[in-house]
Formats: structure tokens, C-alpha cells, sequence
């Protein structure tokens, strides 16, 4: 036998300990359920009655959803961010609320006000709090030891300006639902109190009857865990995210390890672990950086002391790189790679997974227009084989997107859960999630950008299962018999965005398998990412990933099936359930150590017995392969003739292992078994073992129905040389074996005169009849020999005409390959028949985006408004919904068939470019520099028509307009900027990016640019500012007064260091001196440079970010961001008219419309003059910018009162000074000491504090685009 199927032998090394059933139940918290909890009273029993105040504090990415389920005994008001979200007074009611318009993208609060109404009696709040960002799981803040809690009311004790270090950790009483006195008396209500409707389910996790979850180690003594694995002893291996390996063991002798020790800190980010032979094989960030490693324990002490790296990976460790880590059957390590990486050595040219290809035949190809996966090419994610040295790295299979794990099953089928790329939703290649049996040589379809496979190309294999939406992590098959009989040999995996822990059961069909899919555990929150079966029988799972909560979990199952009869000597071995994990294999291995030389002889008459259970024999075989002895092959020819299938089966998979002129033939004869699955097993060990069985055998499989079957003989056919096979698939009357053959020789043999056969083929063919699904393999055949053959449209002949007979089709599968092929032979006879299908609406939406994004390749055969109707559909089909990516690969589209517009026809999509601005922005994004005055006249007509719209495409073409017209350096065009820019504040950033581009040596020009960059600086972010920033340092002008040099300090200070430096420059310019040493770093120099002018200016306010007032409502990014979302830009502006009517803080100080005070500034124009970000900005921090006329003064009285707001004069010879609260004094001017400026604006802080979200949208609404205006 060769070293690449030399099986390895499992020795037990480390002590083995008797494992026994555990305790049905814990003494620990279970589930991590939300906890009764209370301030830590003297007595809990008799808390008095009073009111307590509990906080839990928490970040957020981006909230997409979040939900409370709160009870209190007796009473309670519940806040969110400063804001009350409901109240309760029910204490056996559950009441649910919606939270998720409260929650703010970053720092949150929940408080909670909490009263007991009676004396000296229990008292307790309990709240399941539930959230999620975007692209995460759920995750939870519900009650627990981490609250705060104060008995004392704090001025914002609601509020997230408290700072709650200080207040109490909370008495925990127990777990929801298991705690007295409320156990079994608190229930779901069917809403809250603010007006939530729905009900909520009291428990975290939803399970079948009889089972239930519970929490073994909770998260604070894990952290966030990204994969786990059990040892020879039953103790956990886990990787902590980003950080060392952990060991878990049993500290107290209930069977559930607790204690959390660390294991090794020389890999860390390990995300996959196998336990074998008393080493730990890991992918992960090792000494020599992300790597196969092997870590030992030579002393035993639960503590690596040897890490050997057996080989290293490209594109370190990530969320698409190396996985899991599994053991085979035969003996050889599997691993996972997701499709950002591969292995830093050649893979062997035996490989499996060999001569694979792009197979696109449309070029160039679409990538994904947000980068990811970008030129990522084949094998793409992939399993690799290899042994436990390292010796050598095999593809066994590839054309994978990211499977984070795999399993095998009894019968040694690799399965896995490969996830989708949730970007693509809408369009027509989007691949959901796929359940997907693996076999060796399997290419599964995936290929960067729009080039993925469809699920019926005959040169990739399908999937068992779509399964939709989702992001699947750990996966492991359930061989225990603890659970009911139907989870026996279920693949368990485990989706970490949707909160699940699936079982999904796979059933022969096909010469492969179906699979069909039940939720096991549903959580509220579930970020679970690894599970394994326990030596217990239970499920063991945890939690974390992408920094959310971690923790070790477990699912049991109350009333266990009865045991099977262990036995006794070999039988007792092969009943030991889980064979896959390390505790078992151990356990085999000592049990084959006591029994001694009686071993060999028991266990091969075990396997021969037909009496015995089938399970039992197959499991009788597995132990031969992996403790010994190796199966004879007479013995294994012998049980290829057994009356089981699943015994034939196992029988041809060890015969590929063990391969001699007997198991050959023997495998020769199960080719032609009478099932599918064994005949598919047959083929895969021929091939295995590079001994392709006879051609006509082949050819045989071949004329299958089933794919992998006609795989595995394709893979076969492979190993015989071309030359003896290639006349029989050209020739053969057999379409199956032709297409079939036809993928096997354009893989290995892709030479031009094999193309061009097989291209011939095809045309006899399609003249004759041929069924569906064999006519949609024969156009993809024909599009591999195009693609292989490299032929051009004009080498083609006759066949495009041929081609457009056949479209449209009856079968949609037929028009998306027929559509590639007419593209690809430029066919334009056939353009009215596709633009009759783009209007045909019993085609769906995701067919008709395909046709359409192929139709730029028809150059010719255009007539009338056909090209306006294409471009008409992009307009509209970008409008639907879709994934992240979906409306930017429409654009891809429209801006591939732009080009084949006539100047006349680019003028017309122009002049409609109000109602497709969409379309219209292709045409900007390809105009020239240098366009005439009739062409930049057009432009700026149309940014007129649309210049009030929000909707995102105008807004898209309103910016593409801007920077075409400033490209074109005419002063027509720089004219209407500038005229943008003082009318339109919203675009100063776009403008004054633009204007920052023109020369800065032509002094005209700068003359009318520089004071529109400088009035740009306080909205500019990003790369704008820098852009800007770097040409006012070109320009010789200085600023007469101090703001616009603290405006380019504070704009420094919010930049990166590129922007910073920029802002010194243009500082040093205006004030002429150099306070900053060029050694320092930019953070510091910038420093020097405030501190100078808080020294230079001391009556302007400091060059300092702003800062909140510390019980301010509202911070600023949670209001811009809202403002800017889709819910918060357009508000409504007759109830911002009340509102700014109601509130009367506005109308104290202000006019608007004629109405209001004229003490402080007009804001009738405030929208032509401010953008919403400086609006917002001078509400949140009033006193950050103050205008020198409205800039306040403190008063000092001859009688020694001081008053401090804005002045003005009533009558001659009064002052009148309008105050923060609104509130006006009137004094003689005989009555003032002194006047002096004060840098605190009058203008109060927290206006806003009293407004929802909507509320704040409806106001700005009405000051910038009131009705009737």
C-alpha cells in the first residue's frame, strides 16, 4: 500500500476513565435563561417595599432587531436609552416589547425601574432581552449577575451618561421559570404596555418535547468560543476567538465539564480541533503563522508542551479560510478551507480533485462589485487530505464557497453545510445554503462573481438540500443512543445567524442522497458555532463568534431510549457508541489491549456474521481499519456479495484502501451491482486506487440517470489514457455517455481538435430528437468546448443560426444556456425574441435579469426603442429588492450595454433622466472631459429637474453630474458648482471635493474656490476633508478671523493621520508659525497646534471636539445616522410644523416663516443655507459654533446680578437680554456695569431630549423642506 492509503492505526495512549450516564440535570443555571433578580437586600425573603434601579449596559454593531420580555414583583417602568419604553404592574404576566427603533448603534443602556408594593416579601425582576446587527446572530442581555443595581434614584440613573460603576451587582434568585415563588405563575401577556402586540415564548431556547437545554459553563469563564473537540479522557478542547486553546474539565464528578483551565497559548484562533492518539491536530495561527499544527501533552498534565507545525496556510486565518479537522475512515486527516485559502505546498498530482477550471464562457466576468472573493479562482473552498505527520496534501474535493465544518457518516460518506453569499439574493446565480454529499473528485460549482454553477451543469454535482438563507458552523453526526431512534445517525449541524441547531436525515436516492431538514433548538439568541457529541450521549454545544457571548451548552433528553445490550469482549467494543471522537477510540483501543490476540479472530467472524445487527457489522469493519487487524481483501470480495446493501457498501469503500487483483475484481463486479449507492462506492474505490475498470463498464455508468454516478465514471474514464476512449465518446449514439465523455476529455485533454470534435458532435445532435434535461447538458458541453477551445464568435459558423432556433424553450434551464451561447456568438437576429421574454412576466424577475445582463454582447440588430426598453428594465428591476450586492450588479449591466448607445440615443436617456436617473447615471459615468456647451447645458438642466428628489438613484446622479461637470474644467459648468454649492447644502461635500480638484496655480480661480472650501470644512469627512484639506495648503490665502483655522484643527482631529498631517499644513499657511515638531506624531503635533490656539484665540471656543451634555437625551451619531437611514431622510413636514409650533423652545428665540422671536437667528432659509448635519450638530452642541452675532454675554448689574444670553436693543437706551430658558430681561443702560463675552452659547442644551426619532425626522423635515416651499 502507498503511504497516501496506508490506514492509520489508533492506539489508546492517555488513561482511559469509565464514562457513565450523567445526572439528568445540573446543580448549575440551565439554558442560560434570564435570572430572577434583585438588589441585594438583607433579606431577600423579606425585601421591604421600596424601589430598586437595575442597568445593563451593551455595545451594538448595526441593530436590525431587539425585543424585551419583562415580568416584576410587584411593578415596573422599563427605559431604553434614556427613553421609556413601557410600563407593568401585573407581576404573572409576561409583557413583550419591540425595542428596536431605541436601540443605537453602539453604546446602549436597558434600566429598569423596579418597585416592591409590600412589606417583608419577595420581590424580583426578570427581563429576556434579545438583539441583533446586521450580519450577526441574536444575542442576549437578559437578567443575569452581570446587572447593576442601586437603591438610591440618580439624577439620569436611565440614562447612558451615568456612569454605574459605583451601584451594586444584583442578588441573583434563579432561573425564569425553575425559581419559587413564581415558578409556573408567570405567563406570556400578548403585548406591552406601550401598544407591542404579539406574545413572546418565556424560554430561550424552543426544543422538541422532552428535551431540554442546559448551560455547563457560562460565558465569562469562556469568552467567545469558536470550535471544540473532545479528548481521549472526555475533557473539551475549545479555542476561545482570537485567543489560546482552553481545556474544560469535570471538577466536581457530575459528568459536565466546568472547569476552564488554559491548554495551549502558542495557537490561538483555532478553528478546528481533532483529538487523536493523544495529540491535537489544530488549524489556527501557530509559531510559524496560520498552519496545521500539531500539539502535544507529553507529561499528561492537561497542558500543551510541543506545537510542530506539519504545514502552513495562505491568507492567515479568517472567516473564509482554514476550518475544521476531522479524522476519516480510514484513518487519514480531512480538512476544510474556505475559498480565501489554501496550503503553502503542492498538492499531490494524485490529488482526487484534479484538472479542474473556471468554465465561464461569458468574458469578462461580473466579480461581486463589493470586492468579495474578488479573482478568487478555483479550487476555491476545499477539502484536503493529508496524515497525521503532514507527509503529503491531497485535494479530495473543491468548488466550495466556506463550509466551516464537515462530518462523516456511519458508512464513511463526508457530508457538509456550504453557506451562501447572501449579497447575491434577487439574482439569478444567488446559491442559497446547500446540504452536500462529498465525495472524492466532487467539483460543487462555486466560482467568484456571477459565475457560479447552476445546480444542473453535469460537469459539478448538486446539492441534497437548498436549505436558504444562513451561516452554518459546527456539524456532527449523532451515533449515541441517547436520544430517540429518529436522530440516529442525523447529521446535527448548527447555524450561527439563524439561532438553530438543526437535524438534518439523509436518504439514499440517486447513488447519492436527499436530505430532509428539522429545527432541533431554536434560541433567542443561538450564536452557536461548534457541537459534539459528549461521552454522556448528550449534545454539547457553544457559543460566540465576531466578539458576541460565549459559553458551553448542552441539549438532553429527558427520557432516554433503553440501551442496547453492551455485550461483552470484541461486541462491547463495537457497541461503544460515537466511533468519530476520541473517547471512544480510546476506549476500543484499551478494550482490544485487555482482550489480547482473541481480538483478530473475534472481531472478522463479527463482521462475517449475518445474525448480527447491520450496524454492528459495519461498525465491526470500521474497527478493523482503525485498531486492527486490516480486513483481508478475500475477506473484503467475500462480503461484497453479502444480501445487505450497507455491508456491500462499507465492503467497497474499504476495498479502495486495500487494493489487490481480488478487490479489484470484486469492485469490477459491485460496479454493476443492482444499487445505485453501491455501484457509485465501486467506482470511487476503483478510482481511488488508480484502477479504472474496463471501458465498457464505464461507458455502462455513464448512461445513468443518476450524476454522481455518471461522476464517479467520469473520474474513472479520466485515468484511462484519451487516446483509447476519445473516437468511441465522439462517435457514440449514446447522448449521455457523449456529454459525459465529452467532460471528461475537456478536462484532461482540452487540445483544440478535441474541442472542435466534440463541437461537431454536438450539431448531429441537436438535429435530431433529444430529451430536456439531456439537450440542457448538450448546451453545456457545447459551451465547454467553446470555452476550452478558445473559439471567437467568427470561427463558429452556422452554429449561431442553429442556436436561435432552439430560444426561447419551453425548459427555462434550456434559455439560460441558450442566451450564453447566442452572447457569446453575438446573434442579434434573436434580439426582438428576447426583448419579448424581458416583458414576458410569467418568466420571473431573476430570469429576466439574466437575459438582460447578457444582451450587451448583442452588437448588432438594434432597432427603434428596443435599446430604451433594455435600459427601461434595468431602471426597474434595480428598484426591487435584493441582496448587498444586487443593485450594483444591475449597474453592471446597464453600464456594459451603454456602450452600445449611439451619441443621439445617450441625449435621450438624458433628457429622461428625471424619470430613469438610474440609466442617465451610466451615461454621465461614460461622457468625455472635453463635451461641448450643448452637452454641459443638458447636464445642468437635468440636475435642476432633479435637484429636489431623495430618492437614491437622483441622489446617485446628482453626485455623477457634479463630478463630470467639474472634470470638464469649463467655467459654465464651475459656475453652476459654485451656484450648488450655495444653494444646495446637503452637496457641499461633493462640490467642494470636485472644486479641490481644479489647478491651484491659476489665481482667478482660486479667488472663487478658496472660500467655498473653506466654508466646506465643518461638513467635509473622510476622504473629502483630505482632499480639500491638501489643497488649501497650495493655495497662498489666510483667513481674516480664528473659526476657520479651528474648523481645519477639529476637521484634523476626526481624520486619519494622511488628513491630520493635511490640516497642520494648511494651518501652518494661515498662521504663519510652526509649533509642532515634524518627529512627533500627527495625534501630537495636532495637539501643539490646539493648544496654541486656544493660547492665540482665548475668546473663541476651543479647538475640541464636541462632547454631549452629560444628560442629554440624544447623542449626535445615533440622531444623524437615523436621519440619514431610509426611515429618518424623509420625515413628515406638516407634523414637524406642529411639532416646532408645540415644543415652543424654538419659536421663543427664533422666526420661521414670519412667526417667532427675532432675538436669535431666522430660520425661515435654514435648509438653503445649513446642511442637516450642521443643523443637528448646533442643536446637540449649541455652544460648539456661534455665530459672532448671536454670540451670548454675561451682564453685570450695578446691583451686582449677572446675566448671561444674546443682547439686544429694544428702545433707545434699554438692552434686552434673551436668555438659555427663553425667558427676556430688560434693564437700562444705566443699570450695566459690564458686558464681556462668554464662549456658552445661549441656546439650551437637550432640545431635542423631550422628541422620538420620528419626531426629530418630521422637525427637520419642516426647516428644510416646509410644505408649501
Amino acid at each position: 500500500m502507498t503511504r497516501k492509503v496506508l490506514a492509520t492505526v489508533i492506539l489508546g495512549v492517555l488513561a482511559w476513565i469509565p464514562l457513565q450516564a450523567a445526572p439528568a440535570r445540573l446543580a448549575a443555571e440551565e439554558a442560560g435563561e434570564a435570572q430572577w433578580i434583585w438588589y441585594p437586600e438583607s433579606d431577600l425573603a423579606k425585601s421591604p417595599a421600596a424601589t430598586r434601579y437595575f442597568r445593563k449596559t451593551f455595545t451594538l454593531a448595526k441593530p436590525t432587531s431587539g425585543e424585551v420580555v419583562i415580568a416584576c414583583d410587584n411593578s415596573y417602568q422599563l427605559y431604553v436609552n434614556g427613553r421609556m419604553v413601557g410600563e407593568g404592574n401585573k407581576w404573572e404576566q409576561l409583557d413583550r416589547y419591540d425595542i428596536l427603533s431605541f436601540l443605537n448603534e453602539g453604546q446602549n443602556v436597558i434600566a429598569v425601574k423596579a418597585t416592591n408594593d409590600t412589606n417583608d416579601s419577595p420581590a424580583g425582576l426578570v427581563a429576556r432581552i434579545i438583539v441583533q446587527s446586521a450580519g450577526g446572530p441574536r444575542v442576549s442581555f437578559s437578567t443575569d449577575g452581570t446587572w447593576k443595581a442601586s437603591r438610591l434614584r440618580y439624577r439620569g440613573w436611565y440614562t447612558l451618561s451615568l456612569n454605574d460603576a459605583t451601584w451594586d451587582d444584583v442578588a441573583v434568585l434563579g432561573e425564569f421559570g425553575k425559581t419559587l415563588p413564581w415558578k409556573g405563575r408567570v405567563g406570556s401577556s400578548g403585548g406591552g404596555g406601550n401598544g407591542a402586540s404579539g406574545s413572546s415564548s418565556a424560554a430561550r431556547f424552543s426544543v422538541p418535547s422532552g428535551f431540554r437545554v442546559e448551560r455547563v459553563v457560562r460565558p465569562e469563564k469562556t469568552g467567545s468560543l469558536v470550535a471544540m473537540s473532545f479528548n481521549e479522557r472526555g475533557h473539551l478542547i475549545v479555542s476561545q476567538e482570537n485567543g489560546p486553546l482552553m481545556m474544560i474539565t469535570d471538577s466536581n464528578g457530575d459528568y459536565a465539564p466546568d472547569e476552564v483551565s488554559l491548554y495551549s497559548d502558542q495557537v490561538e484562533n483555532c478553528q478546528g480541533i481533532l483529538c487523536l492518539n493523544g495529540q491535537v491536530f489544530v488549524t489556527g495561527e501557530g509559531p510559524d503563522g496560520a498552519s496545521f499544527c500539531r500539539i502535544r501533552d507529553d507529561d499528561a498534565d492537561n497542558k500543551a508542551d510541543r506545537v510542530d507545525t506539519l504545514f502552513k496556510f495562505k491568507g492567515g486565518m479568517s472567516e473564509h479560510g482554514p476550518h475544521a479537522v476531522l479524522l476519516g475512515p480510514e484513518g487519514l486527516i480531512y480538512i476544510a478551507m474556505g475559498n480565501h485559502t489554501s496550503a503553502e505546498l503542492e498538492y499531490e498530482p494524485s490529488s482526487p480533485y484534479h484538472h479542474y477550471y473556471e468554465g465561464d464562457l461569458i468574458q469578462p466576468r461580473h466579480e461581486d462589485p463589493g470586492g468579495h472573493a474578488h479573482q478568487v479562482r478555483i479550487p476555491g473552498g476545499a477539502v484536503l487530505r493529508t496524515d497525521a505527520d503532514g507527509n503529503f496534501c491531497e485535494i479530495f474535493a473543491g468548488g466550495l464557497r466556506n463550509h466551516y465544518d464537515m462530518a462523516f457518516d456511519r458508512f464513511g460518506q463526508l457530508f457538509t453545510l456550504d453557506s451562501d453569499m447572501e449579497w447575491d439574493e434577487g439574482l439569478p446565480w444567488y446559491r442559497p445554503c446547500r446540504a452536500l454529499h462529498v465525495t472524492q473528485g466532487g467539483d460543487y460549482g462555486w466560482r467568484s462573481g456571477w459565475a457560479k454553477f447552476p445546480n444542473y451543469y453535469l460537469d459539478s454535482l448538486p446539492a441534497a438540500l437548498d436549505m436558504g438563507r444562513g451561516s452554518p458552523t459546527g456539524m456532527v453526526f449523532y451515533h449515541h443512543h441517547k436520544f430517540p431512534k429518529k436522530y440516529h445517525n442525523s447529521l446535527i449541524a448548527c447555524d450561527w445567524t439563524e439561532g438553530q441547531i438543526l437535524s438534518l436525515r439523509f436518504l439514499p436516492e440517486a447513488g447519492s442522497y436527499t436530505a430532509e431538514k428539522e429545527v432541533l433548538v431554536q434560541g433567542r439568541p443561538l450564536n452557536v458555532t461548534d457541537i459534539e457529541v459528549g461521552p454522556d450521549g448528550w449534545l454539547y454545544f457553544i457559543t460566540g463568534g465576531r466578539g458576541t457571548e460565549g459559553g458551553l451548552y448542552r441539549l438532553v433528553y429527558d427520557s432516554p431510549p433503553e440501551a442496547p445490550p453492551t455485550g461483552s469482549g470484541v461486541m462491547e467494543a463495537i457497541r461503544i457508541p460515537q466511533l468519530h471522537s476520541a473517547w471512544c477510540r480510546d476506549r476500543v483501543a484499551r478494550l482490544k489491549e485487555q482482550i489480547g490476540p482473541e481480538w483478530d479472530l473475534d472481531i472478522v467472524e463479527l463482521a462475517r456474521d449475518k445474525s448480527l445487527p447491520i450496524i454492528d457489522r459495519c461498525r465491526a469493519l470500521d474497527l478493523m481499519q482503525l485498531v486492527g487487524p486490516f480486513p483481508e481483501t478475500s475477506m473484503l470480495a467475500e462480503l461484497g456479495k453479502d444480501p445487505s446493501q450497507e455491508i456491500r457498501q462499507k465492503a467497497a469503500y474499504l476495498m479502495g484502501i486495500h487494493i489487490d487483483d481480488i478487490t479489484e475484481d470484486a469492485l469490477i463486479e459491485l460496479a454493476r451491482d443492482p444499487d445505485p449507492v453501491v455501484r457509485r462506492q465501486a467506482l470511487e474505490s476503483l478510482v481511488r486506487a488508480h484502477r479504472p475498470p474496463p471501458l465498457d463498464l464505464i461507458f455502462e455508468r455513464m448512461n445513468e440517470d443518476h450524476r454522481f454516478i455518471r461522476w464517479a465514471a467520469m473520474r474513472a474514464l479520466q485515468l484511462v489514457p484519451v487516446d483509447q476512449w476519445r473516437d468511441e465518446v465522439i462517435t457514440s449514439a449514446n447522448v449521455k455517455v457523449f456529454t459525459m465523455g465529452a467532460v471528461a476529455m475537456l478536462g484532461v485533454a482540452p487540445e483544440r481538435k478535441n474541442c472542435v470534435d466534440v463541437l461537431n458532435r454536438y450539431r448531429g445532435y441537436a438535429r435530431t430528437f433529444v430529451p430536456d434535461s439531456d439537450f440542457v447538458d448538450l448546451l453545456r458541453v457545447l459551451q465547454l468546448s467553446i470555452y476550452r477551445g478558445g473559439f471567437r464568435a467568427e470561427q463558429l459558423g452556422p452554429l449561431s443560426k442553429e442556436l436561435v432556433m432552439e430560444f426561447p424553450a419551453g425548459d427555462m434551464r434550456m434559455n439560460h444556456e441558450l442566451i450564453r451561447l447566442l452572447a457569446h456568438v453575438q446573434e442579434g437576429s434573436v434580439i426582438p425574441r428576447c426583448l419579448e421574454m424581458l416583458n414576458n412576466k410569467d418568466w420571473t424577475l431573476s430570469d429576466r435579469i439574466h437575459l438582460a445582463m447578457h444582451l450587451h454582447h448583442f452588437t448588432e440588430g438594434w432597432a427603434g426603442e428596443q435599446k430604451l426598453d433594455v435600459l427601461q428594465f434595468f431602471e426597474d428591476a434595480r428598484a426591487d429588492n435584493g441582496g448587498a450586492s444586487y443593485a450594483r450588479y444591475i449597474d453592471y449591466g446597464a453600464r456594459d450595454f451603454m456602450k452600445l448607445l449611439s451619441d443621439e440615443e445617450q441625449q435621450r436617456i438624458l433628457a429622461q433622466g428625471d424619470a430613469m436617473p438610474a440609466m442617465a447615471l451610466q451615461v454621465v459615468k461614460g461622457l468625455p472631459t472635453d463635451m461641448d456647451d450643448t452637452r454641459i447645458r443638458q447636464l445642468i438642466t437635468l440636475d435642476q429637474q432633479i435637484s429636489e428628489k431623495r430618492d437614491r438613484s437622483s441622489s446617485d446622479l446628482k453626485t455623477g453630474i457634479v463630478a463630470i461637470l467639474g472634470r470638464t474644467k469649463n467655467d459654465t459648468a464651475l459656475t453652476y458648482l459654485r451656484q450648488i454649492f450655495l444653494e444646495q447644502p446637503e452637496r457641499r461635500q461633493d462640490v467642494a471635493m470636485i472644486i479641490s480638484t481644479q489647478p491651484t496655480d491659476n489665481k482667478e480661480e482660486n479667488i472663487k474656490n478658496w472660500p467655498l472650501m473653506v466654508r466646506a470644512i465643518p461638513v467635509l469627512e473622510d476622504l473629502a476633508a483630505t482632499m480639500v484639506l491638501k489643497s488649501l495648503a497650495e493655495i497662498p490665502f489666510r483667513p481674516k478671523k480664528s473659526e476657520p483655522i479651528r474648523q481645519v484643527l477639529l476637521s484634523g482631529l476626526q481624520l486619519d493621520d494622511e488628513g491630520a498631517l493635511a490640516a497642520i499644513e494648511v494651518v501652518k499657511l494661515w498662521s504663519g508659525e510652526d509649533v509642532s515638531d515634524p518627529g512627533d506624531s500627527a495625534r501630537d503635533q495636532l495637539a501643539a497646534w490646539q493648544n496654541w490656539f486656544t493660547s492665540k484665540y482665548p475668546q473663541s471656543p476651543p479647538a475640541e471636539l464636541p462632547v454631549a451634555g452629560k444628560n442629554t437625551r440624544w447623542s449626535f451619531d445615533e440622531v444623524y445616522d437615523y436621519l440619514q437611514s431610509p426611515d429618518g431622510s424623509t420625515g413628515d413636514a406638516m407634523r414637524g410644523a406642529a411639532i416646532f409650533a408645540k415644543e415652543g423652545q424654538c419659536k421663543k428665540c427664533h422666526r420661521f416663516g414670519g412667526a417667532g422671536e427675532p432675538v436669535g437667528p431666522d430660520l425661515t432659509s435654514i435648509g438653503k443655507r445649513f446642511q442637516r448635519k450642521e443643523i443637528l450638530e448646533s442643536l446637540i452642541y449649541p455652544s460648539h459654533v456661534i455665530s459672532d452675532q448671536y454670540a451670548s454675554q454675561s451682564v453685570l448689574t450695578t446691583n451686582g446680578i449677572t446675566y448671561t444670553g444674546i443682547l439686544g436693543h429694544e428702545t433707545s437706551g434699554e438692552i434686552v437680554i434673551l436668555q438659555s430658558d427663553g425667558k427676556k430681561v430688560t434693564l437700562k443702560e444705566s443699570e450695566v456695569e459690564e458686558v464681556a463675552p462668554v464662549t456658552k452659547s445661549a441656546m439650551p442644551e437637550g432640545l431635542l431630549d423631550e422628541l422620538t426619532l420620528q419626531e426629530i425626522a418630521d422637525l427637520f423635515e419642516y426647516l428644510t423642506h416646509p410644505p408649501g416651499r
